[in-house]
């Protein structure tokens, strides 16, 4: 039996958007969503807009969707939204450790919780997983259901933008930094200073780390300065490389990130590194890295490390550490707006906003 509030959804007209493909977005309206009775029912409060949602979602074409981005496959039809934040209305039967009221935030990949991976804590590389607005109903929706496994509950003093945040972007940021084994002292290069990349370089202040900025946008540039960045380095006006040498005395940086994607970002963040550098590549699908492995890699005995996303404890972890701090991300907020807005959003995002945005899909 599903424990439900009263009246939680009767006689509703429930919204959602739909992205069709080539930057075209609809407001649809959804029938009641059903829950299992190992899931939950969120209200949303804050649904993320991500990097990942114009490259997987907004831009391609429907046909483009069904054969692969990425080496992954989507349903064009399902809800998209993968950085959810809500509130707990219905129960099902199944569910313990959450209950009606409840304020949680979703990871966005969901193992199956039983292949090797999965048990190794590697949930984001199990085999069968699925991604919320991908292959189940995402959070661009007044009512999203979840697994109540993937869910992470949120403390009051955590607000539900940073809590959306926090299932996508800043974990991201933040799992970069473990990655490459970031300790308190060091010199940090962060490539690339949007949403992932200036929580990485945040994050990466608070653990007493010195933070050098790279990106192409002057704008950028000027707001990282208010986040740790204690100089950001505009790539479009200036040698970065010889600024990097500059500000370490030549010695280059303890670890370099990028969180482009891009062949330069990847080849400057190799090329800052110092002698036993660590570079952290976290940027995902923008085409083949040419390097010159001699120098900039064996000579410098560099280590060169992937990082995808993140897993489910470390979401855990990371909710939990910016709670006992009482970590403050609204800064990083550029806008919050309806769902009726969707569009309009998105069009702005596409153009590169600064700044991390957010549909509030309760708030018509």
């Amino acid at each position: 039996m599903i424990k439900k509030p009263v009246a939680v959804l009767i006689g509703a007209i429930l919204k959602a958007m739909h992205f069709l493909g080539e930057k075209k977005i609809e407001l649809i309206n959804m029938p009641e969503p059903q829950i299992r009775d190992d899931e939950v029912l969120l209200e949303m409060k804050a649904s993320g807009l991500c990097g990942s949602d114009l490259h997987l979602f907004y831009t391609p074409s429907r046909a483009e969707k069904e054969a692969g981005i990425f080496g992954l496959k989507f349903d064009p039809d399902l809800i998209p939204g993968h950085e959810p934040c809500g509130q707990v209305v219905q129960v099902g039967a199944s569910v313990k450790h959450l209950k009606i009221g409840d304020r949680v935030a979703v990871a966005h990949i969901s193992g199956c919780g039983n292949c090797s991976n999965c048990r190794k804590g590697w949930d984001m590389h199990c085999p069968e997983k699925e991604i919320y607005g991908g292959h189940i109903q995402g959070a661009f929706a007044e009512f999203m259901p979840a697994r109540a496994k993937d869910c992470v509950k949120v403390p009051e003093n955590i607000s539900y933008e940073d809590g959306a945040f926090y299932t996508c972007g800043a974990s991201t940021g933040f799992y970069s930094l473990q990655r490459g084994n970031l300790k308190g002292g060091e010199t940090v290069l962060c490539v690339g200073l949007g949403p992932v990349g200036l929580s990485g370089a945040f994050f990466a202040s608070m653990l007493g780390a010195r933070v050098i900025g790279v990106d192409i946008s002057e704008e950028r540039c000027k707001h990282a300065l208010k986040y740790g960045v204690e100089v950001a380095i505009n790539a479009s006006k200036e040698n970065v490389q010889k600024r990097i040498e500059e500000l370490t005395r030549g010695k280059g940086v303890e670890v370099a990130i990028d969180y482009t994607g891009a062949p330069e970002g990847r080849i400057t963040a190799i090329e800052a590194a110092g002698l036993w550098g660590r570079v952290v590549l976290i940027g995902f699908g923008k085409g083949f890295t040419n390097i010159e492995t001699e120098l900039l890699v064996i000579e410098k005995q560099l280590t060169i490390t992937g990082a995808w996303v993140f897993s489910f404890s470390e979401l855990q972890d990371l909710v939990a550490f910016s709670s006992e701090r009482n970590i403050d991300l609204s800064h990083f907020i550029n806008k919050t707006a309806p769902i009726t807005e969707g569009d309009k959003l998105f069009a702005e995002f596409d153009k590169g906003s600064i700044g991390k945005t957010f549909i509030s899909p309760n708030n018509r």
